[in-house]
């Protein structure tokens, strides 16, 4: 099932704050940010499981809205509801861990974001 083109569009335009093109390119980048997430979910929303799309919505939702711990626990059950990790599969053991594997990219990305804004 396709993510919703609302959720689309919020996420766009989330996303075309963030990315700074510069220049003449400022103009574009948010249309081709949207034209891009939109091609992709309409190429392959229908591969989404329909029990998957309401939990990626709300993922996207709490990005939108900052609301970062929401995002990281929902990232972290949808990853560990789809990897099978033997030993500590279906524990909260599992969900931890991808929590901290989410935790270590966020600062990634925040460490990077951080260095281009100070350039």
């Amino acid at each position: 099932m396709k993510i919703s083109k609302n959720i689309i569009k919020k996420f766009s335009d989330y996303l075309d704050d963030i990315i700074k093109a510069g220049g003449v390119l400022e103009i574009a980048d948010g249309f081709a940010i949207n034209l891009a997430l939109n091609f992709v979910n309409n190429k392959w929303g229908d591969n989404i499981p329909d029990v998957l799309t309401p939990q990626l919505e709300t993922l996207l939702t709490a990005i939108i809205d900052g609301d970062y711990p929401l995002a990281k626990q929902k990232a972290a059950s949808i990853l560990a509801g789809l990897i099978n990790t033997p030993f500590i599969n279906d524990t909260q053991e599992e969900v931890d861990a991808y929590k901290a594997f989410i935790g270590t990219i966020e600062k990634l990305i925040t460490s990077l974001l951080n260095k281009k804004q100070a350039a």
